[in-house]
This record gives C-alpha cells, structure tokens and sequence, in this order.
C-alpha cells in the first residue's frame, strides 16, 4: 500500500517536470539513434553493427562464410544460425544500453524509483 502511495507521489512529480522530461526523452532517443553496438560472430564469420534503438544497421559475412554457404547447405545453415545468433545478440547489447541510458536520465530528474517499479525498463 505504502509502496502505491510512494509512486503516486513520484508521478506527481513527473508531472511538474514534464517538459524536462520531453526533453530528455528526445535527448536519450538522440543518443540511441548514433550509437553503434558491433557483434562479431565468434568465428569471425558475421559482424552486425546495431544502432541504440536496436535497429540494425548492417550486416558483413566473411566471404569464405559466403562461398561455402553457397556450395554446402549445412553450410549455409550454420551462416544462416550465426547470423540471427549475432543479431539477436546485438538486439540485446542494445536494450542495455538503452535501459543505462534511460537511468542515466530518470537519476538526473531524480525519478529512479519510479522507473525501477516499471517492470523489465530499468534494471539495478
């Protein structure tokens, strides 16, 4: 119950601090959208490059990954597998970064307590 009151209070906070707020959204989504996060497979074989907002950006295969894709289907397979494996594991660096980020942010408006009660946002 007590806990209910305490986020009440921090929203209303939140609420005189609006356009601080609006501003370090934009600020935050600035930030996400010209960082670069860089997963390279172990075997050298795929690097994704993936932005803050965990968009891809791009994708680079090792032409001997390619040549052999292209003549061996279990090749291929194993390209195709390490592909999604770096991007899916590019896609998770990303949100990290992006939950420090958004901390980084709620400390400096001094409403950490409120986004750490959103479950999965902000992670201590």
């Amino acid at each position: 119950m007590f806990g209910s009151l305490k986020n009440i209070g921090a929203l209303t906070s939140l609420l005189g601090k609006r356009e601080q707020i609006a501003k370090s959204v934009e600020k935050v989504l600035a930030t996400l959208d010209q960082r670069r996060i860089t997963v390279n497979a172990p075997d050298g074989s795929v690097t994704v490059v993936a932005n803050g907002k965990s968009q891809v950006v791009s994708v680079s295969l090792a032409p001997a990954a390619l040549a052999a894709a292209g003549s061996d289907e279990q090749a291929r397979a194993a390209l195709e597998r390490t592909i999604a494996g770096a991007m899916a594991a590019a896609q998770v660096r990303a949100m990290e970064i992006a939950r420090q980020e958004a901390q980084k942010e709620a400390d400096a408006l001094g409403v950490p307590e409120l986004l750490s009660s959103i479950p999965g946002l902000i992670k201590k």
